[in-house]
């Protein structure tokens, strides 16, 4: 292996590859997993009858597909933090694999098998489509495209892209960072930046449903719930403006991390 002590030289490639190496036999176990729960959640939606069942189904298969990609950083979890510092690599090339492994490579195979299953089973008439999907997925929250002016397939999937890096990130992060109990501290980061999330759309939620109830009392239900949606949207995007930050924040942070904690040859 190239010895780093060479900073001068260009990025290399095989010694990124080589971090890959050094979590082998967790990225043996953590691929076929992923592939796993990616298939085993695509393939709910084909047990679905009623509308109901489908959406209760698709609600199921997305938050576990959902924990699948947020928590895959923890793969990493489990390796001698001591050992990874002394590895020859430049924090660079550690840097750009735990990104791409976490943030492209295991988002790739989550979603590819989510929508590739749903292209293949709606051809053959079953399931539901991917546009299916983004109208079911609004219906739920009160809404349609038509009658919402910022709720779209395009905003949905861009809230969700910012909203899941910025998971993994946190996950990533934490564990970089080393120490013991570091799923522990990972999975009740998550638990508590939900709920914070959660509070702050459910009180904006109830200030306007309060507000619009005051000043339009004959509302119906249906068009109360696409008003509470369309004023929500613009904190949702305020959000995931904050989401972006963060998210950069903390792939900053650890570079920094693996950059301090480099031993050089």
């Amino acid at each position: 292996m190239e010895n780093i002590a060479l900073y001068n030289d260009e990025f290399s490639w095989r010694r990124m590859l080589s971090v890959g190496y050094m979590y082998r036999d967790s990225i043996r176990i953590h691929i076929p997993l992923t592939i796993a729960i990616s298939v085993l959640s695509s393939c709910l939606i084909l047990f679905a009858g009623s509308y109901e069942a489908k959406k209760t189904l698709l609600i199921l298969g997305n938050s576990i597909m959902g924990l699948a990609l947020y928590f895959n950083p923890l793969v990493f979890a489990r390796h001698d933090d001591s050992l990874m510092r002394q590895l020859p690599v430049k924090p660079i090339e550690k840097w750009t694999f735990y990104m791409l492994y976490s943030l492209v490579f295991i988002p790739f195979i989550i979603q590819g098998i989510w929508y590739g299953s749903s292209a293949i089973f709606s051809f053959f008439g079953k399931g539901i489509s991917i546009e299916d999907m983004f109208e079911m997925g609004m219906k739920m929250s009160g809404s349609t495209i038509g009658d919402c002016d910022y709720l779209s397939p395009g905003s949905i999937l861009f809230i969700g892209t910012i909203q899941s890096a910025f998971y993994v990130l946190i996950m990533l992060y934490i564990v970089l960072k080393g120490g013991s109990h570091k799923v522990l501290k990972a999975i009740l980061c998550y638990v508590i930046v939900i709920l914070i999330t959660g509070l702050v759309s459910g009180i904006a939620g109830f200030v306007i449903a309060v507000k619009d109830a005051f000043d339009n009392p004959d509302m119906a239900k249906e068009d109360l719930a696409s008003s509470i949606i369309d004023q929500l949207m613009p904190l949702m995007y305020a959000l995931s403006g904050v989401y972006l930050i963060a998210s950069a924040i903390l792939a900053r942070k650890s570079y920094n991390l693996l950059a301090k904690g480099q031993v050089k040859n």
